[in-house]
């Protein structure tokens, strides 16, 4: 979609898609606009790739970054741009009242990217990846973003990195091989959150992702797709995160 299509009355919330295929040749935000659907909002999907170097023209809608397979840390222009807009779209909604703020969500690359436009270095790998289905224990349940679910929930990973960042308030961390990272978190006073889980993955969808990523998983991370598939269940959607999330801007 080009730029100058987009307006307040195209939709309700806008996704940066970044690079990278999850499904029938559909992209990171495929299963994000499809759970937007459902709740009956109207999603614009946006290549960040393809448009970073124009995110100051966005319109003020609710804005959310998906996951991708490109490094949040890498030292290239639509990543070092998208890096550049986020943290004018932070220093923005802390300076203005709550009514003008603009709500911002960052899945997986999009939570990385959010970190590490915060906190440089804050995003490393992971010693062992993290695919399947995760535990996410809420250790701040009165987060605006969790409304709705007590303690803890189950959502799908699919990662090989790790954020570990001090300026934020930590929602949740997870113990994995060895160490400790961030899940959840966010950035005070800024309506901007990251989760490193994907709240909108379906089962169908997890297992087309992985298949599509069968060589990256056995080939360069040593990784076996009959053990993540054995080890993966059928849970539901985390969709109250994006309801949570668009009430928001209603607050």
């Amino acid at each position: 979609m080009n730029m100058a299509w987009i307006n307040e009355k195209d939709g309700d919330v806008i996704i940066l898609e970044a690079d990278g295929v999850v499904a029938d040749d559909k992209g990171y935000g495929y299963g994000i606009a499809e759970q937007l659907k459902r709740l009956n909002f109207r999603p614009i999907v946006v290549s960040l790739k393809e448009n970073s170097w124009r995110l100051d023209d966005l319109p003020n809608l609710p804005l959310i970054i998906s996951g991708g397979m490109t490094e949040a840390s890498a030292d290239i222009p639509w990543v070092n741009e998208a890096r550049d807009f986020v943290r004018k779209r932070i220093s923005f909604n802390k300076q203005v009242d709550q009514a003008k703020k603009i709500p911002l969500l960052g899945i997986c690359f999009g939570a990385q990217l959010i970190a590490e436009s915060q906190q440089k270095g804050s995003v490393t790998y992971l010693n062992q990846p993290q695919m399947g289905v995760s535990t996410i224990k809420l250790d701040k349940q009165s987060c605006p973003l969790f409304v709705g679910y007590e303690g803890e929930l189950p959502a799908y990973s699919f990662h090989y990195n790790q954020i570990k960042i001090d300026n934020v308030n930590i929602i949740s961390s997870h113990k994995f091989s060895g160490g400790e990272f961030v899940q959840a978190y966010e950035i005070e006073d800024s309506y901007c959150y990251g989760v490193q889980f994907h709240p909108e993955l379906t089962f169908p969808i997890f297992m087309q992702l992985i298949r599509n990523y069968q060589t990256l998983l056995e080939n360069d991370l040593q990784l076996s797709i009959k053990e993540i598939e054995k080890n993966v269940r059928d849970i539901p959607a985390n969709k109250q995160i994006f309801t949570n999330f668009m009430s928001l801007q209603e607050s």
